[in-house]
């Protein structure tokens, strides 16, 4: 899929690259989000688009992943979106973490 996305110019701006991540992901497509978020990292400056990574990271167990993206986010002065605090609390309650949880609230 990635491949054809390349191949088509389809990913023109952050816009396209977002709805791009969202199918992948939606389609069950984890891996290629990953691999097409690395590819066009230069448009990823949008919480939709770490929110699509982080959640494919989570579909896949990554988890350090999750939090490395997310400081990734505050460090290029991204401003997380409810999606991606709603991926941390998902892993904090998966991990039992809840004192971790509360920091984010």
């Amino acid at each position: 899929a990635v491949q054809v996305l390349r191949e088509r110019e389809l990913i023109v701006n952050e816009g396209a690259l977002v709805q791009a991540l969202r199918a992948l992901r939606l389609s069950g497509l984890y891996d290629e989000v990953l691999l097409l978020f690395a590819e066009f990292y230069s448009l990823t400056a949008q919480p939709e688009a770490y929110a699509e990574q982080m959640a494919s990271n989570e579909f896949t167990a990554q988890y350090v992943a999750i939090f490395q993206a997310m400081d990734e986010m505050r460090s290029r002065g991204v401003q997380p979106d409810l999606h991606c605090y709603n991926v941390m609390l998902r892993v904090h309650a998966k991990n039992k973490s809840c004192k971790q949880a509360l920091r984010l609230l």
